[in-house]
């Protein structure tokens, strides 16, 4: 259990010995270790993929504003809406 109190990173087990955090899987606040290493970064790479996709969609809208403003005949407010609240 990791004592909240002091915030020293340090576990005691249940027989009073003292346990480096280092030491010890990492814990959530429930008490129970994380998922393995592997799962772990497939969640970590999953994310930076969907982020980068994310950039790369809001980026694209820009690089192609004209076309698309002249084909749809929008005026500036219309491209406005459909370039600012989609990615908000």
């Amino acid at each position: 259990m990791l004592d909240l109190t002091t915030g020293s990173g340090h576990q005691t087990k249940n027989d009073g010995e003292s346990m480096n955090a280092t030491q010890a899987a990492p814990l959530t606040n429930t008490g129970l270790a994380y998922r393995s290493d592997g799962y772990r970064n497939y969640v970590i790479i999953s994310l930076m993929l969907l982020y980068t996709l994310n950039f790369i969609d809001r980026i694209l809208i820009g690089v192609v504003a004209q076309p698309i403003i002249e084909e749809f005949k929008l005026q500036d407010w219309q491209f406005g809406l459909l370039s600012g609240f989609g990615f908000a």
